[in-house]
């Protein structure tokens, strides 16, 4: 039921009791490897299992690196992470995206910051090939 609501993709994903582990950073990277628009409806996510895929995938790539150090965050060793390095649009206001050279774009969704590229995450759903989705998605 809480999926078929008709809140933004964003909200959706951050929402815990929908799927666990997923914060603001993860949430707006998932959606730009997506090409969804995070104010699009959750009930739009055509495809779950494969957001499931990229989400676990970014997870995965972050944890090896240490984590996301984009402010103050540091591993148990005392160390930042160095995950914040690869990420594509999170804290990338208006930086080239490194798909297509637009530039990201911030806004307030779900109580928090929002970023994503309007050209790869329009509000009508773009066709992207699934070989060049996957291929970001990998480490």
């Amino acid at each position: 039921q809480k999926i078929l609501a008709p809140r933004p993709a964003k909200a959706l994903l951050l929402d815990q009791s929908v799927i666990a582990g997923v914060g603001n950073i993860y949430a707006d990277e998932a959606l730009h490897l997506m090409g969804l628009h995070p104010s699009a409806p959750g009930h739009s996510i055509r495809e779950p299992l494969k957001l499931w895929k990229i989400i676990r995938a970014l997870l995965e790539r972050s944890m090896q690196s240490g984590g996301t150090s984009v402010i103050n965050y540091v591993g148990a060793d005392g160390k930042p992470g160095t995950f914040a390095k690869s990420l594509l649009v999170y804290s990338r206001t208006g930086e080239p995206c490194h798909q297509c050279g637009s530039l990201v774009q911030k806004i307030q969704l779900a109580g928090r910051s929002t970023h994503f590229c309007g050209q790869c995450q329009p509000r009508r759903k773009r066709r992207w090939s699934s070989r060049n989705r996957s291929e970001l998605a990998r480490p």
